[in-house]
């Protein structure tokens, strides 16, 4: 599997399971996400993922199960515990989105009865906000970093400024 290229490959540092994630570029405006999750078994365990993001009307206000997945190429994999003392993985992906702007999302992985579930309400946005996903918009032409940072223990983003675009649909 390493040498297929187009698919990343992100495990958790137990090795218990790998997500497996690729795109597939459908026109200049559009991208189909692909993904599956292989469990660490002598015999075949694989759960797929369908790509149900250009359904969804507020994506980072719900979970998901495999078979209404955000569709995200993920690159980073980190595990926490969520208040509830179970495990969980903060899952860092990149999504292609439109000719004009990409986004990069922190989604969060955890199971329920033995299945993945994707998103959850850990993230506190202000006093009384709290997000299943966090997703950045940004410009097509702009390079953005979002990630976790091990030496400083924390997820690190690029600060990202609304700017007046030109077309429809841009600087919102």
């Amino acid at each position: 599997f390493p040498r297929l290229e187009n698919v990343a490959i992100t495990y958790p540092s137990d090795s218990s399971f790998r997500i497996f994630s690729w795109q597939l570029k459908v026109n200049e405006a559009d991208y189909r996400y692909f993904g599956a999750l292989q469990w660490n078994s002598p015999s075949l365990k694989l759960t797929s993922f369908a790509d149900r993001s250009h359904e969804l009307a507020d994506p980072e206000a719900v979970s998901l199960p495999a078979d209404r997945w955000y569709g995200l190429v993920y690159y980073n994999m980190v595990p926490f515990e969520m208040a509830d003392k179970s495990r969980a993985w903060l899952l860092f992906g990149y999504d292609g989105h439109s000719v004009y702007e990409r986004r990069k999302v922190i989604d969060v992985l955890h199971f329920r009865e033995g299945k993945p579930v994707f998103g959850a309400p850990v993230f506190r946005m202000g006093k009384n906000e709290i997000r299943h996903r966090i997703i950045y918009q940004y410009s097509a032409d702009a390079a953005v970093r979002v990630n976790y940072d091990e030496n400083e223990k924390m997820i690190i983003c690029d600060h990202l400024m609304e700017q007046p675009g030109n077309l429809p649909g841009q600087g919102r």
